[in-house]
């Protein structure tokens, strides 16, 4: 795909997302966190970062709660406040004080990141995704920036990446650009995709 043609695949799927009723986000945020129950590597995973969803995204605040009865650890992604592209991960209880940050997202007040290499996977929203792991998002390349630089200074394998969407923000092919970083697995409301090189 062509820039331009990205942009335009962009909006036209955030208005979809936008446009579910809240009975319909409801149904598969169920879903999805019952998707994610029933895999077995998924299960197994104690740290995981996670997102509080926005403008149509799948909802996880099913299965955050799921994840705490479980006595799992979660870690919201914030932005750092020197660098502009990078994403530090702070953990998240239910006593957890949040603020909006720039974008105007949540995360927490009190920013104490732990080391990416301490998380098991990451559950990532994204816009438009592919079968082989391809992965659209808002256009901002926070998670791309942090994910690839990690990747590189560490000289290791980052924490197994799922993207989690509605299943109609699946499309038949994304062209990767040069700072792309790959799902491991997508999550939607009617499955669990993996990606075929490099499964989960």
């Amino acid at each position: 795909m062509y820039p331009s043609s990205r942009q335009q695949l962009r909006q036209s799927l955030r208005q979809q997302r936008r446009n579910l009723t809240p009975q319909q986000q409801a149904q598969h945020a169920k879903a999805i966190r019952n998707h994610f129950c029933l895999h077995r590597n998924l299960q197994q995973a104690k740290h995981i970062g996670i997102y509080l969803a926005q403008a149509g995204e799948a909802d996880l605040s099913r299965l955050i709660r799921y994840l705490w009865r479980k006595q799992r650890h979660c870690y919201l992604p914030c932005l750092h406040s020197i660098k502009p592209r990078q994403l530090l991960f702070v953990a998240y209880t239910p006593q957890t004080p949040l603020v909006a940050n720039r974008l105007g997202i949540l995360e927490p007040r009190n920013k104490r990141p732990i080391s990416l290499k301490q998380l098991d996977i990451i559950l990532m929203p994204l816009v438009a995704f592919d079968a082989y792991g391809n992965r659209l998002g808002m256009g901002g390349g926070f998670y791309d920036y942090t994910l690839a630089a990690y990747k590189h200074r560490f000289n290791r394998q980052a924490p197994k990446l799922i993207g989690v969407a509605h299943s109609f923000q699946q499309v038949s092919h994304l062209t990767a650009q040069r700072w792309d970083v790959g799902l491991n697995a997508i999550l939607t409301e009617q499955r669990i995709i993996t990606r075929n090189s490099h499964g989960y």
